[in-house]
């Protein structure tokens, strides 16, 4: 849900003062899938299939004041509407593989290995255009323009430890691809943020195109094993490491060439703690803070907590 209030001009372009508009706009979103997991040797397998609606539900309310023989008078109009602005089809075809032995805290701090993550979609996608009469039916409503594409995703990841296991290094690339060049920038890759450079906001516009490359580098080592700290009676950590985090990455619209011609940069530092909240349950707490180097544009720091049960490695379902 969100509140938006807009100034009126009349047909003219002119700015009318004594005339305000108030949106309150809840947007409802809905996906459903099916599909099948398989293995193949060492690989996990999906094929799904995913249906998407996105509806808009505004509720308008339009606020003219003004003076009519000394007394100040309000009209207050009301209105509604409701549309959908996305209806998608998507086919997909998941591969997984992870090339690491089990081994003590291996989801924290991973010894030697390496995964494979590779996504690829045909998307079926009906967004919005405008609105329209339906000479059909003779109604007035959204008119649907289609956004269909290939989406190509792979996210590469190698482990390996230095220093006779004293420090733990995670090296990753994440790749993104959607093949039509004409497809709306609702649908792009967005690589900012907790899945992209952290130093950046999700949506920052100059990490936003059709083409995604997004690498990192963790630097971690442990700083507690074994030795019990706690928050109150809530949570118990016995293991704790620090990381130094440094990556590099850019996007591009149009043409591959643009890819590195605008490279971004970010540094960070992590810290992970492992342990038991209360009756037992396992806990992952891992705490960020990055800030971007060497930008043109002043941008603030960013910090990310996460809470999980593990530091999982493993899908969690048939899409990323």
């Amino acid at each position: 849900n969100t509140n938006q209030n807009f100034p009126y001009y009349d047909i003219n372009g002119e700015f009318v003062e004594n005339i305000t508009i108030n949106n309150d706009i809840k947007y409802q979103l809905f996906s459903s899938d099916i599909g099948g997991r398989y293995l193949f040797k060492n690989w996990k397998l999906w094929m799904n299939y995913n249906y998407v609606n996105y509806k808009q539900n505004i509720i308008q309310i339009s606020t003219h004041e003004y003076e009519y023989n000394g007394e100040v008078i309000q009209d207050v109009l009301f209105g509604k509407l409701g549309f959908d602005y996305l209806r998608g089809h998507i086919f997909s075809v998941r591969a997984y593989y992870k090339g690491i032995k089990p081994h003590y805290l291996s989801t924290m701090m991973t010894k030697n290995g390496y995964i494979i993550d590779a996504v690829i979609k045909y998307e079926l996608n009906s967004f919005m255009d405008g609105f329209a009469l339906d000479n059909d039916y003779g109604t007035w409503g959204e008119v649907f323009k289609p956004n269909n594409t290939f989406r190509f995703d792979v996210d590469l990841y190698y482990f390996k430890t230095l220093f006779q296991n004293k420090l733990f290094m995670e090296l990753s690339s994440k790749i993104g691809f959607i093949s039509n060049k004409e497809i709306d920038d609702f649908f792009y890759f967005f690589g900012g943020g907790m899945p992209g450079l952290k130093g950046y906001t999700y949506y920052d516009s100059s990490l936003t195109g059709r083409g995604l490359n997004i690498n990192s580098v963790y630097i971690r080592t442990p700083l507690i094993n074994n030795s019990f700290f706690h928050v109150k009676d809530f949570i118990v950590f016995d293991k704790l490491s620090l990381g130094l985090v440094s990556q590099f990455g850019a996007v591009y619209d149009e043409n591959f060439d643009d890819l590195y011609q605008n490279l971004k940069f970010s540094s960070g530092i992590e810290l992970r703690a492992k342990g038991f909240m209360f009756y037992g349950y396992p806990a992952a707490v891992t705490l960020e803070h990055h800030f971007p180097i060497a930008d043109n544009e002043e941008k603030d720091s960013k910090t990310y907590i996460r809470f999980l049960f593990d530091f999982y490695q493993d899908p969690q379902g048939p899409s990323k």
